[in-house]
């Protein structure tokens, strides 16, 4: 199956460039400004409405060229939200960047915090009409006018780009173009400036030409920087059809506007007012706070990815070859790229991300940090988790059932008997760790001549109240108690005593014991509950602890005496 790239270039029919470029063949003519950059010089000139075009190797250059006329240790005001080039042509140039914020919507420089930033060593402002929306250009300019600055355009996203008739290349006092390969107009590489003071004219000429005015002696520091003949060959071939490329790309963007506007965790620039786009670029914000993904989650889908139809992916990639095969639009693929992602991140980094979503179902003061490390391995998206922890502050209602595991060998009436008596040795541990919980664990199974998994499993059920956890009974265990770092045993092991267990006044003593030491009942408060279970054979039910008793009449005294001896 042939790939199909994002960001494959619009090519000419061959034939169309065959023929353009049959009289470079007979001239001999490849670089140096001969015949084909003359001819496109003169259709972009009219193709930007523009006095002046000078054509360069690529649009970096350009742009150094642009900076070039200014003072070296000048400042100049620009955005920091836009391709490296920009920073790196001023940094070249001698100059210093100033990064001026953006606007939300559009990512475009805010000209109301321009002025803030001017000093008396600035030289020009440099705004980038990034993703090819317009900057506030006319409020720019005043500013510009106002404190005698030059305004340089990044134009490269803009090339055809216009609001209310005025095209992006008079917008400011040069604007500077890319040509490369995955623009909407491109010359395979290139570039240009464009311009309406022609005295600028010779300068950027002789900077592409070693900063030679007359070709034989440098008077400026400049460069080689020329466009070939066979980049401006492909350029005229490309002008042809630019309008049925911008075409092309506007079907494409108003398809992605359909099929992605008004999608939760999903953000799309509005369109401009006035603007006749060039459909270049489609950018999309994700708020993983809403959708569940992060960007680079996204990024790592789509790297390097074939694209098909969904039915032709779900054909494509099997499930077993996850970890070898990235898939795009495949809803258990990606969520398998954000879980790597996830993993990825530092353990600080993820209780970061992850604390606004255990926060909405874990209200208590519990140790936010050692849930996150609970979740890190075992989390696909932050929308999953607070599901995952919501037996925190309230044990959810859960079956009887959850108990009987045939794997484990488990059924209610031997996780009972595994229950009384994890729990004395849980009371009795003298610290409140992972470790210790599991190695308590463990050294009892093998006392009780049981298999681990035997005792961990009811363990684990009565902790979390879930038939799949986020991690070992231990470890559940450690996390669901630790409160502000102090150990306490978080109150969801259920003394279930009906219909299975006689009520006697041992049975009486521990469902005591249960309240006070789970619900931090007083001794007094806990009997009365007790007593109120007892007398009424039903259930006793607390923020915290369910006592489940049957039968007999005991009066609190009696409860009292039993648990003082």
């Amino acid at each position: 199956m042939d790939k199909i790239l994002v960001t494959r270039s619009s090519m000419p029919p061959f034939e169309e460039y065959m023929e353009e470029i049959r009289d470079i063949w007979d001239n001999r003519w490849l670089t140096n400004m001969g015949a084909k950059h003359q001819k496109l010089v003169e259709e972009l000139k009219a193709c930007l409405q523009v006095g002046n075009v000078s054509l360069f190797c690529n649009g970096h250059q350009a742009l150094e060229a642009a900076l070039a006329q200014f003072p070296r240790g000048g400042e100049v005001i620009t955005t920091p939200f836009t391709y490296g080039s920009t920073t790196l042509a001023i940094a070249r140039a001698g100059l210093v960047p100033v990064f001026c914020d953006i606007e939300d919507e559009q990512y475009t420089l805010d000209p109301e915090k321009i002025e803030p930033l001017i000093t008396d060593k600035t030289v020009a402002i440099l705004p980038v009409h990034v993703y090819g929306h317009i900057c506030r250009w006319q409020r720019i300019r005043e500013i510009a006018d106002k404190h005698g600055l030059k305004v340089i355009y990044d134009a490269a996203h803009a090339f055809g780009v216009s609001e209310n008739g005025v095209n992006a290349a008079v917008m400011g006092d040069v604007s500077m173009f890319s040509f490369h390969a995955t623009k909407v107009f491109h010359t395979v590489e290139g570039g240009c400036l464009a311009y309406n003071d022609g005295a600028l004219e010779p300068f950027f000429t002789a900077w592409e030409k070693f900063g030679m005015y007359d070709g034989e002696q440098a008077e400026l520091m400049g460069t080689n920087a020329k466009m070939t003949e066979f980049s401006a060959a492909m350029g005229l071939c490309n002008l042809r059809h630019l309008d049925e490329q911008i075409d092309c790309r506007r079907q494409a963007a108003e398809r992605y506007r359909r099929r992605l506007n008004g999608r939760c965790g999903i953000v799309l620039s509005p369109e401009q007012t006035g603007v006749v786009s060039n459909y270049a670029y489609m950018p999309v914000r994700f708020l993983p706070e809403q959708l569940g993904y992060g960007r680079d989650a996204v990024l790592a889908a789509l790297a390097e990815q074939e694209i098909f139809s969904l039915d032709e992916l779900v054909k494509a990639f099997d499930l077993t070859g996850i970890s070898k095969s990235p898939a795009i639009f495949d809803k258990a693929k990606l969520d398998h790229f954000n879980a790597v992602y996830l993993r990825a991140m530092s353990p600080e980094d993820f209780a970061k991300v992850a604390a606004p979503y255990i926060r909405q179902t874990v209200k208590g003061d519990f140790d936010v940090a050692a849930i996150a490390a609970l979740l890190q391995a075992r989390c696909e998206k932050l929308t999953d988790i607070p599901e995952k922890v919501d037996f925190f502050d309230a044990c959810p209602a859960y079956d009887v059932e959850f108990f009987t595991n045939k794997k484990s060998k488990t059924n209610p009436e031997v996780c009972k008997a595994m229950l009384e008596a994890a729990i004395p040795m849980l009371e009795a541990l003298p610290q409140w760790t992972d470790e210790a919980i599991h190695d308590g664990l463990v050294s009892l199974a093998e006392q009780l001549g049981v298999k681990n998994a035997t005792l961990m499993w009811p363990v684990r059920i009565a902790a979390a109240g879930k038939l799949v956890t986020l991690d070992s009974c231990a470890s559940i265990a450690d996390a669901v108690v630790r409160k502000t770092g102090e150990p306490y045993l978080y109150p969801y092991i259920e003394e279930y005593v009906d219909e299975i267990v006689t009520v006697s006044e041992d049975a009486l003593r521990k469902a005591v014991k249960m309240a006070c030491l789970y619900a931090k009942l007083t001794l007094e408060g806990a009997a009365a509950l007790a007593l109120a279970a007892v007398s009424t054979g039903k259930c006793a039910v607390t923020e915290h602890t369910v006592l489940i008793c049957s039968g007999g009449n005991i009066d609190e005294s009696v409860l009292l005496s039993c648990l003082q001896g």
